[in-house]
Formats: structure tokens, C-alpha cells, sequence
């Protein structure tokens, strides 16, 4: 492998430590992009390439949802898509 795709941030933690004790380098032996959800990985890896997304903004999200849902909402109608926010740290 030369690339690794992370659902949740303490799984890349787990993953970069564990080859990292295995001699391999970040960056340099592999690339890891993960989904962010809080500010941890960028203090400990300026580096890494994420996928944010905004656990607040998403449970307001549900919470309007649900309410509209328990009022009469079409389950077809209380659907939402939102794009994650890309931040390519590695460009700049």
C-alpha cells in the first residue's frame, strides 16, 4: 500500500503510530487522508490532508430533522447532503 484512507481521526492516530514504530514515515513512505472532526490532528500532524466535518453544524442538522420528522415530515423530504470541507494542507 502507499495510501491509506481513515474513517475517524483516532484510527489514523492508531495507524500512523503503529508504522511509525515500524520505521515508516509519513509522507515519505505512505500517504494517510482522514475525516476530521475536531482540531487534534492538526497540532500533532500540520501536514495531514482531512476531510472536516462540523459535529455541531450536523447535529443541529438532526435535531431539525427529527422535530420535522416527529410533526408530520415526509421521510422523503428529511434527507440532507452536505459536502465535507476539504483541507488540503499539503499544497500550501
Amino acid at each position: 500500500y502507499d495510501g491509506i484512507i481513515c474513517n475517524n481521526e483516532l484510527t489514523s492516530l492508531a495507524i500512523i503510530n503503529g508504522l511509525q514504530d515500524e520505521g515508516l514515515t509519513l509522507e515519505q513512505d505512505y500517504d494517510l487522508i482522514c475525516k476530521q472532526t475536531t482540531g487534534i490532528l492538526p497540532i500533532l500532524y500540520p501536514q495531514l490532508d482531512t476531510l472536516a466535518e462540523d459535529l455541531f453544524d450536523t447535529g443541529t442538522e438532526l435535531a431539525k430533522l427529527l422535530v420535522d420528522r416527529i410533526e408530520g415530515g415526509d421521510i422523503a423530504d428529511l434527507q440532507t447532503l452536505h459536502e465535507p470541507i476539504a483541507r488540503w494542507r499539503s499544497d500550501g
